[in-house]
């Protein structure tokens, strides 16, 4: 699997969890996961396609940003 990284303005554990659960709807196949540990969230997914776009349209609607790293 391939591990995608994406910086994030994500705040808290609440809102990453409920941000995740709907993600993962949209990317089944994949392992996602936030790590909120520092200053800076970085977001993980890995999986063997390339899911970019998806998670970047999905954070913006939702009024997140979301930087690829």
């Amino acid at each position: 699997m391939k591990a995608e990284i994406f910086k994030t303005d994500i705040k808290n554990k609440k809102q990453a969890n409920y941000l995740i659960s709907l993600l993962r709807k949209s990317i089944s196949d994949a392992l996602i996961h936030i790590d909120l540990e520092g200053n800076i969230t970085f977001l993980i997914v890995e999986v063997n396609r390339d899911v970019s776009e998806i998670v970047h349209s999905f954070f913006m609607a939702q009024g997140v940003h979301c930087q690829k790293l």
